[in-house]
C-alpha cells in the first residue's frame, strides 16, 4: 500500500510492551490523523496491518500477508489487525498525516475504506488475545483459492481479446 511518508510520531515500538488497543484509543483521544503500521511475525511469515485515522476515527484498513503477496482490505483487514495484536513479536510505527493526505490516500483506493468509521466505542468490539493462526490460515486459503480462480494465463488472455496464438 502506498501512503505518504508524513511525520513520524513513534517508530519501532515493541508490540510486547505496547497494548495495541490502548495505543489506538490514545490516538482517538488525540483526534489523530495519519496511520498506524503494525508489522508482525505471523502465521507463515511477515504480516503488516495499516490502520488509517482521520480526526480520531478509524476510517480505513489494509492487512498484507507479505510472503504470499495477498492483501485483505476494509472490515476484514480490521479484524486481522486486532488478531495480529496478539502476536509474540511485532513493532508499531505511527505516522501523522494531514486530513487531506488521509482523504487522498483513501481516494486512490476506496475499497480500503471501512464500512463504518469507528471511534472509542467501536473499539470495544475488538478483543486482543493470543494470535489466532487458524484465522490467518483460513483467510489465506480463501484468498489463494479466489486468486487462482481469477488468474489467466497469457494464452487465455490473448484468446479473450481474439488475438489467437500470439506470443
Amino acid at each position: 500500500m502506498n501512503l505518504p511518508s508524513g511525520n513520524i510520531v513513534k517508530q519501532g515500538l515493541a508490540l510486547k510492551e505496547n497494548d495495541l488497543k490502548k495505543t489506538v484509543q490514545g490516538l482517538m483521544e488525540e483526534r489523530f490523523s495519519g496511520y498506524l503500521v503494525l508489522a508482525i511475525e505471523g502465521f507463515d511469515g511477515f504480516e503488516e496491518a495499516t490502520l488509517l485515522f482521520k480526526k480520531g476515527f478509524g476510517v480505513a484498513c489494509v492487512y498484507e500477508y507479505l510472503k504470499f503477496d495477498i492483501t485483505v482490505i476494509s472490515d476484514l483487514a480490521l479484524a486481522h489487525c486486532f488478531n495480529a495484536a496478539g502476536a509474540s513479536y511485532g513493532i508499531i510505527d505511527i505516522i501523522q498525516l494531514s486530513d487531506l493526505q488521509v482523504d487522498m490516500s483513501i481516494a486512490f483506493d476506496e475499497k480500503i475504506k471501512l464500512s463504518t468509521a469507528f471511534d472509542k466505542r467501536g473499539l470495544d468490539r475488538f478483543s486482543v488475545g493470543k494470535f489466532d493462526d487458524s484465522f490467518a490460515q483460513k483467510t489465506l486459503e480463501e484468498a489463494v483459492s479466489s486468486k487462482q480462480q481469477h488468474e489467466f494465463s497469457k494464452k487465455d488472455l490473448f484468446k479473450k481479446f481474439g488475438l489467437g496464438e500470439m506470443k
